[in-house]
């Protein structure tokens, strides 16, 4: 094959086209090209013109020759012409041409530059000029190992648009070709089996002879069946079950037809998996003589697949739910016989034969392939819908490849559907197992075999590092971390295959990988090659957060968003930034009929920072941004009304943002509010408390175990789910005030409330005024909530006291002022801390002790002033009389039976003033 770099493909003007060709590079190494061209060649020594089929791929290899040679010392005759004549200065190499079209390029010509001792230098006569090759006598001994990292770009591209929303795309004149090239030739069996028609485009005449190489290929995969004798059981089972099952023919060789096209074929473990552990790969990406692959002459069909965020929403909407795998879907759908002839394999049966044989089905590893098969689901749900109207429309929007994630309110309803929806796959040739429900009542008649306790929620075939399950007997989503061990060198190759293997994809471990994100971004930063280790801090840092990743096994978040008795849905989105990152997360919260509340974390996305330096409140602006984008794709894939959409923020500067007309406003701020007034409400935004702000997790970041410790994340902040109950209650014993306001919100309140010129926030939550609107503090503390005597009142107290260690009525009224204005708020903390448990415990009331007898002479009667006790003059309490003039003055009277000494008794006796 032909290679070139895509800046020098970018710059000869050359529309690029898209294929997906495996590249084997050194130990084994694998690289996808993503473009290729077709160039023509000129020679200067004769007319000849080249034309030939090139792979774009980012760079080829490192600078040639790897360093600087010293042109003089080479005796070069100058009446030779050199193909380049800067060829000992170090450069970059645009161009590298296969061994067939170098050694087609070759001249008779030959000339020896260097003595025999010395190491071989030659130059070589081609059509391009003179070439020089070979090692120069200055040459100092140097190693240099070089691999494209296409692929592992790629994954790591993946990784980081799970957080990104989906753009809006438009169906393209090759997408339209195919829809109606699909409607025009699919056709059904009289069992019901969809035959269809590979997706060709106009380069299909360019196929050359492709038997060669699969040949190859076949050789090779024996040399490791001498190797690993199971691998080769694995492979030959899967071989005779395709020919079992008549989804491939052997055809004799002698009607082979020229034209056809043979596919290499290799194998690819799935120890995840717990049915098939080998899948065989047909290669529709390899070239054949004339440069040109299968896939190179396929469509790819437009985007039919539902986004897996989106089902997964609706997945957790459901009271019952049941999922189902579609056994072998691609191998279900037949190709029509005059296309199989581009679906030939070869293979060695046990006597060592080569013999040749042709699939039947729609193929693995071809382009087009998964449209064909999601096409084919669509199709059957249009021919079949007025038969299983249920059923058709799972398939229509609830199908992720070949999973079925499904879910109703009853119970009775699932099991109508599970028989209806296997009932319309059968009627096509397809057989659903692998059923889960989160009621084991569900599956009842279900041999072992059809039941699965634990899906994959996503691409099975991929290995990664981090992915998400549903587990049906906790009915909880769990993700299982697959780190064997700590890598043997932290390079930005190893992190960032770690990091791309990461998935996630509604967002539920945002905070904790969010860090991951930001390290990866440093690690960019650094501009290092792909293998060089990383600074000894950053390893130190990586080292912390991989160690710990483990501990995300440990986390479950509940499947079941909604209650059966639930009458009320809202969703909360709240957002944050910092320098680090910002992070958006969006709370389902539900009302019962009792007026229970219940909040639960529905999904969330998180963005490192841009490396260009902002002020907070606009990184704060961006997460608005992206709250009003995340929200909008929730809407979009819900099914159910929505009661209210509120956007909490904690920047008083962005909500005054928002609130403006974006003409006057700076560029920055007016293209961002202009985006979020398009797609939300300006009156739905809120001002919200940083300290209850989950989204701050997010832009703070967290270690793996940091996270496990219990925080807002999960259920949200508190008052969230304290809105209605304080509605209620104030309600309940402020009926008439709130009433007068309700009317007309200016009128003066009477009563208990007059002195706090209360009125109603937004939420119609009643709180107490002021003149601090202008203050950068925030609204809950400008604005306490005013709260009644009450026992929901006291539980708060009683909340607070606890938290803050038991503190005392001064200080937990003081916390309890922080958001909250209590009706008698001293008296309330008082009698709620009197009867705390641990305190009594904790201060015990003083013990009564039994007193002595009286004395006798307290006791005996006798004359008056026979026996007196006197008692020092000690401090005591008196009382402020307002109507007096003079307040300030005080007067005490002593008086004494005989003699007034002015001095304090010392011995407690009547001898001093006696």
């Amino acid at each position: 094959m032909n290679l070139m770099t895509e800046e020098f493909a970018e710059s000869l003007g050359i529309k690029r086209k898209r294929c997906a060709v495996p590249i084997g590079t050194l130990d084994n190494l694998t690289t996808i090209a993503k473009r290729h061209i077709t160039a023509t060649l000129t020679f200067t020594d004769d007319a000849y013109e080249w034309t030939l089929s090139f792979l774009v791929i980012p760079t080829i290899s490192t600078l040639i020759p790897n360093q600087r040679i010293d042109r003089s010392l080479l005796d070069i005759p100058r009446n030779l012409r050199l193909a380049d004549t800067r060829f000992h200065i170090p450069a970059p190499i645009d161009v590298l041409l296969s061994s067939g079209s170098t050694l087609a390029s070759m001249c008779v010509g030959q000339i020896i530059l260097t003595k025999p001792d010395e190491p071989e230098l030659r130059l070589q006569k081609t059509r391009f000029g003179w070439v020089i090759g070979g090692s120069p006598t200055s040459q100092t001994a140097t190693s240099t190992f070089h691999a494209s990292t296409t692929a592992l770009q790629a994954d790591v591209k993946r990784f980081w648009e799970i957080d990104e929303g989906q753009p809006t795309t438009h169906l393209s004149e090759s997408e339209r070709q195919c829809k109606e090239y699909f409607r025009n030739h699919v056709q059904r069996t009289r069992e019901g089996r969809c035959i269809l028609s590979l997706l060709f485009n106009e380069r299909l005449h360019s196929l050359g002879s492709s038997k060669a190489a699969a040949m190859s290929k076949l050789t090779s995969l024996h040399r490791r069946f001498q190797r690993d004798i199971p691998y080769e059981g694995a492979y030959s089972t899967v071989i005779q079950e395709c020919l079992d099952l008549g989804h491939m023919t052997k055809i004799n060789t002698d009607h082979s037809t020229k034209h056809g096209y043979y596919l290499p074929h290799h194998g690819v473990i799935k120890e995840s998996s717990d049915t098939t552990k080998l899948l065989v790969v047909f290669d529709g990406s390899a070239s054949c003589t004339t440069g040109v692959s299968l896939n190179d002459t396929l469509h790819t069909g437009p985007k039919l697949q539902e986004d897996l965020f989106d089902i997964l929403l609706r997945f957790r909407f459901h009271q019952y739910v049941l999922t189902g795998d579609v056994e072998k879907m691609y191998r279900q759908i037949l190709i029509r016989p005059e296309d199989r002839k581009y679906q030939q394999i070869l293979w060695r049966n046990s006597n060592g034969e080569v013999e040749t044989y042709q699939l039947n089905t729609v193929t693995f590893g071809l382009l087009g392939a998964p449209y064909l098969a999601l096409r084919s689901l669509k199709q059957l749900a249009d021919d079949e819908g007025h038969r299983f109207p249920r059923a058709s429309s799972i398939l229509q929007r609830n199908f992720y490849v070949d999973d079925a994630l499904t879910g109703v309110d009853t119970k009775e309803e699932v099991l109508s559907i599970r028989k209806e929806l296997s009932d319309l796959l059968q009627s096509a040739g397809f057989n659903i197992k692998e059923w889960a429900s989160n009621d084991p009542g569900i599956l009842k008649g279900l041999s072992e075999q059809d039941k699965c306790r634990k899906l994959q929620l996503g691409d099975s075939q991929t290995l990664k590092t981090l992915g998400v399950f549903w587990d049906s007997q906790v009915d909880a989503i769990l993700y299982a971390v697959d780190v064997l061990a700590k890598l043997p060198r932290v390079t930005k190759r190893s992190i960032s295959s770690v990091i791309a293997r990461i998935y996630y994809p509604l967002g539920l471990l945002a905070p904790v990988i969010i860090r991951a994100k930001i390290i990866s971004q440093r690690v960019w930063l650094l501009k290092i090659d792909w293998d060089e280790s990383l600074p000894v801090v950053l390893q130190s840092e990586w080292n912390r957060h991989f160690s710990q990743l483990a501990l995300i096994s440990n986390i479950r978040f509940p499947r079941k968003t909604v209650r059966p008795a639930d009458i009320k849905m809202e969703l909360h989105g709240l957002c944050d930034a910092s320098e680090k990152a910002y992070g958006t997360c969006v709370y389902l919260r539900t009302v019962s009929s009792a007026g229970t509340i219940q909040t639960r974390l529905f999904t969330a996305k998180s963005r490192v920072a841009p490396l260009k330096t902002l002020t907070i409140p606009r990184f704060e602006l961006s997460g608005a941004r992206r709250l009003a984008s995340l929200i909008s794709s929730v809407q979009k894939a819900l099914t159910i009304k929505i009661s209210q959409i509120v956007y909490w923020t904690d920047s008083t500067i962005v909500i005054q943002w928002i609130k403006s007309s974006p003409h006057m406003l700076k560029t920055f701020e007016a293209n961002r509010v202009a985006e979020v007034q398009t797609k939300t409400n300006i009156s739905d935004w809120r001002h919200g408390s940083t300290a209850d702000n989950p989204a701050d997790l997010i832009s703070r970041d967290q270690m793996p175990k940091e996270f496990l410790r219990p925080s807002i994340w999960k259920n949200g902040p508190e008052w969230l789910q304290q809105i209605e109950a304080l509605i209620h209650l104030q309600c309940i014993h402020f009926s008439k005030e709130i009433r007068t306001l309700q009317k007309d919100p200016n009128t003066a309140v009477g009563g208990k409330l007059q002195r706090l010129n209360p009125f109603l926030d937004n939420e119609g939550i009643l709180r107490i005024g002021g003149r601090l609107n202008n203050s950068p503090i925030p609204l809950h503390q400008k604005y306490l909530i005013i709260l009644p005597k009450s026992s929901v009142t006291e539980l708060i107290i009683d909340q607070v006291h606890r938290r803050n260690h038991h503190s005392g009525t001064q200080a937990t009224l003081y916390v309890v002022r922080q958001r909250y204005r209590l009706v008698d708020g001293r008296s309330q903390v008082w009698r709620t801390i009197k009867r705390c448990v641990c305190c009594c415990r904790t201060n015990p009331p003083s013990v009564g002790y039994l007193l002595g007898d009286l004395p006798e002479s307290r006791i005996t009667e006798s004359r008056p002033f026979t026996n007196i006790g006197i008692d020092s003059c000690c401090p005591f309490y008196i009382k402020e009389i307002p109507s007096l003039r003079d307040h300030n003055r005080r007067k005490v009277k002593v008086e004494h039976a005989h003699q007034h000494t002015g001095r304090r008794s010392q011995d407690n006796t009547t001898k001093p003033v006696i």
